[in-house]
């Protein structure tokens, strides 16, 4: 019998459950009488919620509502280091379903999976390579690269692989450079593009409870269908449209009491994005977040926002003789609260909103939701 994709995911994330234990047992089973465990470790979670979103489609004019179920899993291979080395695998399912069934893409679902490798030839010195795969059948906003409002529901198929080099200069100060190439392509969507990725941070432990974080960022994205623009917006036929990011973030994550229970962090940072032609997708971005996670007890709380502000250097936001420069905020916000029931049982609530906002009024929209559920780690 052929099954859907749905079925086929739903198989999946049953057989993540079953397959944890199995290899806990099987590799403590093969394990010898002076070994005094196993060398990998494995732990797998599944989680089922709940919830309600007022603006499915993120749009500006005619808001859609609708409630939703969700149900997902995950599995965690991590391999003890040995002489030198070390390896995991991490792999992922989810699959939500609208109730609305008008909506243009009612079931959603996805994967994931990377495998990595660490070796460690010197103390101060870390390799590590990984590849990576994935696929989401969703709702998808594209806004950001296109020149009109898009939001589409597309099945979209990604794969990198990405080197990363870690060099501990002193006890307190580390860099860290990767270089990641990619690949993602777009079932029903003409925006296939490979990009080129180089990054490098540098770590500084100010102390016991404060660090502090560097980033830059080289990232060359090259579309295989889409065109450049002229100033005016017209595409141009024949030419190929390519992106070049630069930028960087600067973080700082502060412990605020001894036992680590309370963690702050707090980012900022700017990205440049010019499209080497006629500028017409050239923008600047400005962006700041802040993260807060505490315990108390049985409970746990976290508050996450990001703001991002984009201006672009030729479209504009407007009519008339000089019309204002383009310009967009982006104001995401989350809290989630979880109390755990038993050692392997919780149950959670999430309350989140998504805010966009700026001079074009097809762009805005105001998107709330919230979910409940219960979650089971091992």
């Amino acid at each position: 019998m052929k099954r859907s994709p749905n079925q086929r995911l739903l198989f999946l994330l049953a057989g993540s459950l079953w397959l944890g234990p199995w290899v806990t047992h099987a590799t403590a089973s093969s394990a010898t009488a002076d070994e005094a465990r196993s060398p990998w470790q494995v732990s797998q979670s599944a989680q089922i919620s709940f919830g309600y979103t007022d603006n499915l489609m993120l749009s500006a004019f005619a808001p859609q509502p609708s409630a939703f179920g969700q149900t997902s899993a995950d599995l965690l291979l991590l391999r003890a280091t040995q002489r030198g080395w070390a390896f995991s695998g991490f792999f992922q399912g989810n699959l939500r379903r609208f109730q609305d069934r008008d909506v243009a893409s009612r079931d959603q679902s996805g994967w994931f999976g990377r495998v990595e490798s660490r070796w460690d030839p010197l103390p101060a010195l870390s390799l590590r390579a990984n590849a990576s795969y994935f696929g989401e059948n969703s709702l998808i906003d594209l806004s950001e690269s296109a020149d009109s409002r898009l939001v589409v529901p597309t099945r979209v198929q990604g794969r990198s692989a990405t080197a990363n080099v870690r060099l501990a200069l002193s006890p307190s100060l580390a860099l860290v450079v990767a270089s990641r190439p990619s690949r993602n392509d777009y079932r029903t969507f003409a925006g296939d593009f490979a990009s080129h990725e180089h990054t490098a941070r540098l770590e500084w432990q100010l102390s016991r409870r404060l660090v502090a974080g560097i980033d830059w960022r080289e990232l060359r994205r090259d579309y295989d269908d889409r065109c450049n623009s002229t100033a005016g917006g017209r595409a141009l036929l024949g030419t190929h449209l390519s992106f070049w990011q630069s930028g960087g973030d600067v973080t700082l994550t502060v412990l605020l009491d001894a036992n680590g229970q309370r963690r702050l962090t707090l980012s900022a940072g700017q990205t440049r994005n010019q499209d080497r032609a006629s500028g017409y997708f050239d923008y600047r971005q400005n962006r700041s977040g802040v993260r807060l996670d505490w315990r108390a007890g049985s409970w746990r709380f976290s508050l996450d926002g990001q703001f991002n502000r984009d201006v672009f250097s030729v479209q504009t936001g407007g009519i008339g003789i000089a019309p204002p420069a383009r310009l967009s905020a982006h104001l995401q916000t989350e809290i989630r609260a979880e109390r755990a029931l038993s050692r392997h049982w919780s149950l959670f609530g999430t309350l989140g909103r998504d805010d966009f906002g700026g001079n074009l009024d097809e762009f805005n929209y105001v998107a709330d939701s919230t979910s409940f559920g219960l979650r089971y780690t091992h």
